[in-house]
């Protein structure tokens, strides 16, 4: 027996509730995995081939999380990854220089 519901949408099975059919996922792991790439990435800026990725992963995890239920989460992930982006493009920008002069093991 079909019965309508509020929403004018026709249940089969009127003890069963029926779900939304496009209801949006939360990315909380997303806001989550960025916070704590961002810290570690602070944590190892000093090393390009570590620190770099991880902020570039970290920052794009924290615009995927920014509308989730853990936005704020997600925003200090982002501020961190941009951080250590900088910190670590500094970094790395110097040693080039650095090697490019021949001063790096002097």
């Amino acid at each position: 027996m079909l019965r309508r519901r509020a929403s004018g949408r026709w249940n089969r099975y009127p003890g069963v509730k029926m779900s939304e059919p496009f209801a949006r996922p939360d990315h909380y792991g997303a806001a989550i995995t960025s916070l704590i790439l961002g810290i570690f990435g602070l944590a190892a800026w000093l090393v390009p081939i570590c620190g770099l990725p991880m902020a570039v992963i970290g920052l794009i995890l924290g615009i995927v999380g920014k509308d989730s239920s853990r936005r704020g989460m997600a925003v200090a992930g982002i501020v961190l990854a941009i951080i250590t982006l900088v910190l670590g493009i500094v970094n790395a920008s110097i040693g080039a220089y650095q090697g490019w002069t021949g001063q790096l093991f002097r």
